[in-house]
Parts: C-alpha cells; sequence; structure tokens
C-alpha cells in the first residue's frame, strides 16, 4: 500500500512497536477512513530507509529525533503549531511549562 492521495476523513495511521527475530521494529498500519474496517500495513520510505514493512527501531527513531527543533518545550511546540486555542496550549501558556 502506497500513500499518494488525500485520505478519507477519519483516516488514521498508527505506529505499531513489534518484536521480531531482527529486535524491536517499527510497522505503519493504515486505515482510510469510516468506511476501512481494517488497518493494513503500510512501507515508509524517509531518510535512506526505503524497503520492507518493519523498519528498524533504531533507524526509524534516529531519523524522527533529528527532526526535532532545539526547544521541545509545550510552550514552543503551541508557538510553532500556531494554535492558541488549544486546551493544552492555553495551560502550557498560564503555567510557563508543561
Amino acid at each position: 500500500m502506497t500513500l499518494k492521495h488525500t485520505v478519507d476523513y477519519a483516516s488514521a495511521l498508527v505506529f505499531e512497536l513489534r518484536n521480531s527475530s531482527a529486535g524491536l521494529v517499527v510497522r505503519a498500519n493504515f486505515k482510510n477512513g469510516t468506511m476501512g474496517e481494517e488497518f493494513h500495513p503500510s512501507g515508509m520510505i524517509f531518510g535512506d530507509w526505503n524497503g520492507g514493512q518493519d523498519v528498524p527501531f533504531d533507524t526509524f527513531s534516529d531519523y524522527f529525533s533529528s527532526l526535532r527543533g532545539p526547544n521541545t518545550s509545550a510552550i514552543s511546540w503551541c508557538s510553532t503549531c500556531g494554535n492558541p486555542y488549544n486546551n493544552y496550549c492555553i495551560l502550557a501558556n498560564i503555567t510557563g511549562t508543561l
């Protein structure tokens, strides 16, 4: 399964941590909208990874942790997202931290 288009309303992408004979791996499972009855494994392509449904956890973690900014506080995240109306962001701004 390859994701190439805008997905239907209420679609879901779930990252599943699994133990395999190769060690801990991450698998992406996708369900297309409210009509989709099952999740289907979906291959991932990112960085230097371009193969298989099961990505070694270290490969997945190393790539995605390199994408986060230097400041990962709630206030910084809410500012980056530009959503001051989210309850979490309102609480973060009131308390000064979360």
